[in-house]
């Protein structure tokens, strides 16, 4: 065996392990896919950066390309290990038939409790390191991410352990133990080992009950109720996040003069910077899951029960909101933006909310947003249920046979008792698909906004908006618009 070529196979094990230890690096930068201001790399934008100072490219392109990296060293890593057994093998072979050696290369007393000890302690090594080196965690938004994390790193270590020690004597049982070409006979019987049988079950038992009450005074530590903090009351539905912003979230001297004036409603979650929050969530149908990956948080939403989450955003940008429990056809799009804003720009945003309220379409707009964006269109286009494009004023042919008029009592009764008038089409609306319940969950000013925004998408419904003076004066709304309901 050439012992140079034996070196510099180990020489490019490592260096390929350097190699992907300098990616991860890199690959760190894409651990936050959602804040291009906590991170360098965001996947979910288009948009050319410029890397390492050497050449523009799409930020989408960048991470494939380092994942793709990270994966073929990870191959070229096990290619190398491969070929260097091989080789160590090979050598060993070629001693043991040295009639001259004083003992047996190949006995297992030899070199196997060793050969065993090195494949276990470099699976330890490469996982210890990718885990709690390699930036598989998203970064850090709030203030309970340190503890969070901590308890990960804890969790991260026993995984390497026991998978160094499951993958690991597996790897080398199959290959030092393996039948030998021509070797046909009974294999040794062993009766068995108390003290290893009780150290696997009861050390590993051990073990996770002492990580599962580490993690439940996690839990309780990061859920205690803190000063100042204030609600928002989140509800999940198929497919949309609704935020309702009571009073207490705004500014006193933001507060609305009308004394009736209870909050109001945002498709999106905007927080401020460093300020204590306590969600309560239900849900309208089925079960949901509350998740943002960079704070740390996630929490079951279910239908007629208040579930509690608090947390502190520590860090300001975009962020996005995740549905983690399969809740049907459309779970994948069950997304909401999340933005963590400084003092100044929370007060914009809750100004521009306000005055959202304050127009009837706009309202209306706030309403579609949180409640019905997900089955129904703005542009002709049929995700669920009928689009709203060019709806107001239009013939409506029913499953009847009948035909009737979309005006505002139509869109009214539609909306409360949705089963009441299905139009046709092919494929057909199916009944009860729409919730039955939106005539208690809306008002009739509610209703009355609605009907005002599905206005603003057709024609006729935008010369009524301009003739009562409810037109926004500002925004892109009667732009454009035919009458082009199906």
């Amino acid at each position: 065996m050439n012992r140079s070529r034996l070196t510099n196979i180990a020489l490019i094990v490592v260096l390929v392990f350097a190699v992907l230890v300098a990616a991860t690096q890199f690959i760190s930068a894409s651990r936050q896919v959602t804040n291009p201001a906590a991170s360098t790399l965001d996947v979910s934008n288009k948009e050319e950066i410029n890397f390492l100072g050497l050449f523009d490219i799409p930020q989408t392109s960048l991470f494939v390309a380092l994942s793709v990296f990270t994966l073929a060293s990870l191959v070229g890593m096990g290619v190398g290990l491969t070929l260097l057994f091989r080789f160590l093998n090979q050598e060993v072979r070629e001693v043991a038939e040295e009639p001259d050696h004083p003992v047996n290369p190949l006995s297992y007393d030899t070199y196997g409790h060793r050969a065993a000890a090195g494949v276990i302690g470099g699976l330890f090594l490469l996982t210890a390191g990718m885990l709690l080196g390699g930036g598989v965690l998203p970064v850090k938004a709030s203030a309970e991410a340190d503890k969070v994390d901590f308890l990960f790193q804890i969790e991260f270590f026993f995984i390497a352990i026991f998978f160094a020690l499951v993958a690991g004597l597996f790897i080398h049982f199959l290959i030092y133990f393996r039948a030998r070409p021509g070797d046909d006979s009974d294999g040794v019987f062993v009766h068995g080992n108390l003290r290893l049988e009780l150290l696997w079950t009861i050390g590993p038992a051990i073990i996770v009950t002492a990580l599962g009450i580490f993690a439940a005074i996690t839990l309780f530590d990061i859920q205690e109720a803190n000063a100042g903090e204030v609600p928002i009351e989140v509800t999940g539905q198929q497919w949309v996040w609704q935020f309702n912003y009571p009073l207490e979230t705004i500014p006193e001297e933001l507060h609305p003069e009308n004394e009736e004036f209870e909050g109001f409603s945002s498709a999106e979650l905007v927080l401020l910077v460093d300020q204590p929050v306590v969600f309560e969530m239900t849900a309208v149908d089925v079960i949901h899951s509350f998740w943002i990956p960079e704070m740390r948080i996630k929490r079951d939403v279910a239908p007629g029960v208040i579930t509690e989450l608090r947390l502190t955003p520590s860090q300001p940008g975009e962020y996005r909101m995740l549905c983690n429990q399969l809740c049907g056809t459309r779970h994948g799009a069950m997304i909401a933006n999340v933005r963590v804003l400084n003092e100044n720009d929370y007060a914009e945003w809750i100004s521009q909310q306000l005055a959202r309220f304050a127009n009837p379409v706009t309202a209306g707009e706030s309403i579609y947003e949180t409640n019905c964006v997900s089955c129904h269109s703005l542009d002709g286009s049929r995700p669920v249920g009928p689009t709203w494009q060019g709806l107001y004023g239009s013939e409506r042919e029913l499953t009847n046979g009948e035909t009737i008029i979309a005006d505002e009592q139509y869109i009214i009764n539609s909306i409360i008792n949705p089963n009441d008038h299905v139009t046709a089409a092919d494929p057909p609306f199916r009944e009860n698909v729409m919730p039955q319940d939106f005539g208690e969950r809306f008002d009739e000013v509610e209703l009355t906004q609605i009907v005002a925004f599905v206005k603003a998408q057709s024609d006729e419904g935008c010369q009524e908006l301009a003739e009562s003076g409810a037109l926004p004066e500002e925004g892109d709304y009667c732009v454009g618009f035919e009458n082009a309901a199906e």
